[in-house]
C-alpha cells in the first residue's frame, strides 16, 4: 500500500509520458529469488514436511516467473542456502501447522473496501495472500535481513483485519492471532513476533495510505491526462518501469 503511484499509472496504462506503449521489464533478481522460495515453503507445508525441492529452480516456474535463465546458477545457491535457513527455522519455532491447526498456505482472502470520497464510480477490494495462517498465527516469511519497517507492520495488520473480516478467529482458542514475520537472509533465522496493540496502532497511517492509493488509482483510470506522483526511493531499483519513468 502507499508506494509510488507512477508505477500503478504506468502498468495500467502501458504507455508512457510521451504517450508510446511500453511493456515492462524482465523480473529483478530479488523478486525471481522471494517467489521461488515461497512456492517451496508453501510446498514443504502443504506435505507436512514430506517434501524436497529438487530441482531448486523447477523449469516449469522459470516460465510462469518469467526468470531470465542467467540468474538460474546464482537462484540456485542463494535458495539452497535459504532453505537451509527455513529447516533451521522449522526445527526451532513454536509455530505448529499440523492439520489440527493449519489454515492455509497462500491463503487468499477478498475483502471489499469503502470507496474514498473521490472514487469516480470505481469500486475496490483489498486481497491478502497469507503466506501461512494457523489457527494460532499469521506468519510472513522475508528473504532478507531482519528489519523494522513499518510496511511489514501494514502487511501483518492488513492480513489480520483481512482474517477477522472472514471470521477466522473464530477458529483461534485466543480469538485473535500471534503476528509473525520471519527472516531468512541470514545464516540462522530470525523470527519478530510483533506486539498486536503496536500493529492495530499502526493500521491508522495505513487506512490514510489506503485512501490515498484508492484515489490515485481512480485518477489514472478516469483522466487519461492526469500524471500520477513518482516517489523516488531504493525501490526504484526493482521496479519493472524504471527504463521509461524519469523520476519526476
Amino acid at each position: 500500500m502507499g508506494g509510488c503511484h507512477r508505477k500503478r499509472q504506468l502498468y495500467i496504462r502501458r504507455v508512457d509520458q510521451a504517450g508510446i506503449k511500453i511493456e515492462p521489464l524482465l523480473p529483478h533478481f530479488t523478486p525471481a529469488r522471494g517467489n521461488l522460495i515461497h512456492f517451496h515453503i508453501k510446498n514443504f507445508i502443504d506435505n507436512e514436511g514430506d517434501y524436497v525441492p529438487d530441482p531448486m529452480v523447477p523449469t516449469d516456474l522459470i516460465k510462469q516467473f518469467t526468470i531470465p535463465t542467467d540468474y538460474i546458477p546464482t537462484l540456485k545457491t542463494e535458495l539452497e542456502r535459504g532453505w537451509k535457513v527455513f529447516l533451521q527455522w522449522k526445527d526451532k519455532t513454536t509455530v505448529t501447522w499440523d492439520r489440527n491447526n493449519l489454515i492455509g498456505t497462500e491463503h487468499q482472502i477478498l475483502m471489499p473496501l469503502a470507496p474514498p470520497k473521490q472514487n469516480f464510480g470505481y469500486s475496490y477490494i483489498q486481497q491478502s495472500d497469507m503466506d501461512l495462517i494457523t489457527k494460532n498465527e499469521i506468519v510472513d516469511f522475508k528473504f532478507g535481513k531482519k528489519a523494522y519497517l513499518g510496511k511489514y507492520k501494514w502487511q501483518l495488520g492488513s492480513y489480520r483485519r483481512a482474517a477477522l473480516y472472514a471470521q477466522l478467529n473464530k477458529l483461534s482458542p485466543t480469538g485473535d492471532f500471534r503476528l509473525i514475520n520471519v527472516f531468512l537472509g541470514n545464516d540462522e533465522p530470525e523470527e519478530q513476533v510483533h506486539d498486536t496493540k503496536k500493529i492495530r496502532d499502526s493500521m491508522s497511517s495505513f487506512e490514510t495510505a489506503l485512501v490515498e492509493t484508492m484515489e490515485q488509482d481512480a485518477l489514472i483510470r478516469y483522466d487519461p491526462k492526469y500524471q500520477a506522483p513518482c516517489s523516488v526511493d531504493i525501490y526504484c531499483a526493482f521496479c519493472g518501469w524504471r527504463h521509461c519513468c524519469r523520476g519526476i
